[in-house]
């Protein structure tokens, strides 16, 4: 008989150290877990915060007739508004990738700030007007 309550005495404590095992583990396990989500939680917000400055910059330099004249100059030296095609190759290839990033930066204006964009194709057209208008009388006071 002694041996039974000794044996069942041994199995209890057994029993508690293996639950006390288990719920050191799940606390290990919650710990780490939640760490986990937080330094997650962090980096979604840091990238919250740079997606937010990478637009508020845009925003900024869309702002100004001057910013505008500038982004819409780069698209154009980007080939946005051009085809590309070249015979040669690596021409052709090395245009691509300026047309690439050109339309990076085009995707990311029109999907946040199509109201600048247009006013930006806007104030282009009428730089090209004003300049043929120029160039016109200019050419009509040399035959005079």
């Amino acid at each position: 008989m002694v041996d039974v309550n000794r044996e069942e005495s041994e199995l209890e404590k057994s029993r508690k150290a293996f639950e006390r095992d288990v719920e050191k583990n799940e606390k290990e396990y919650d710990e780490k877990k939640s760490e986990e989500e937080s330094a997650a939680q962090a980096t979604e917000k840091r990238n919250r915060r740079k997606l937010e400055q990478k637009e508020n910059d845009l925003r900024d330099v869309l702002s100004s007739a001057s910013g505008r004249r500038f982004v819409y100059r780069i698209l154009e030296e980007a080939g946005v508004y051009s085809d590309g095609f070249n015979t040669n190759a690596a021409v052709m290839g090395f245009h691509a990738g300026k047309r690439n990033m050109g339309l990076f930066l085009l995707k990311d204006i029109e999907d946040k700030f199509i109201d600048q964009y247009s006013q930006m194709r806007r104030e282009h057209k009428s730089d090209l007007l004003s300049d043929a208008a120029e160039k016109k009388k200019n050419e009509d006071q040399k035959e005079s």
